[in-house]
């Protein structure tokens, strides 16, 4: 059986080296033949899509409003929606704004120049 196979395939490589022009031509036909059939399908995917976004028969009818289903961790001060203000009320700022400790603000102007002088170190 494997000597049929190289025989086989020692032929083929007589044949190909006797007919290079041949070869030649048929390789060429069969890649043009491939890049049609690529060029044709895509082109055709591309109108498939096209028609199904063109084609709105079948709308979205909002009938009722959306409800927000119920959920353990949702609670009552979550806003889906709120109106900017320019600055905060004296409620707001007392309910949000913490002021920074002297010490946190030394801290971490401290750790900011470690980094600058780290980072001016390694200029040349």
């Amino acid at each position: 059986m494997k000597d049929k196979i190289q025989s086989l395939i020692q032929n083929l490589k007589i044949w190909i080296d006797e007919n290079k022009k041949t070869v030649f031509i048929f390789l060429s036909i069969v890649i043009v033949l491939l890049i049609i059939l690529i060029i044709i399908l895509i082109t055709h995917d591309n109108k498939k899509e096209q028609n199904l976004f063109e084609n709105n028969s079948n709308e979205f009818i909002l009938k009722n409003d959306f409800v927000i289903p119920s959920e353990p961790g949702f609670t009552e001060d979550f806003y889906l929606s709120r109106e900017k203000q320019e600055k905060w009320s004296n409620d707001e700022v007392n309910k949000y704004f913490t002021d920074p400790k002297d010490g946190l603000l030394k801290n971490l102007r401290s750790e900011n120049d470690k980094l600058s002088q780290k980072i001016l170190e390694a200029v040349p």
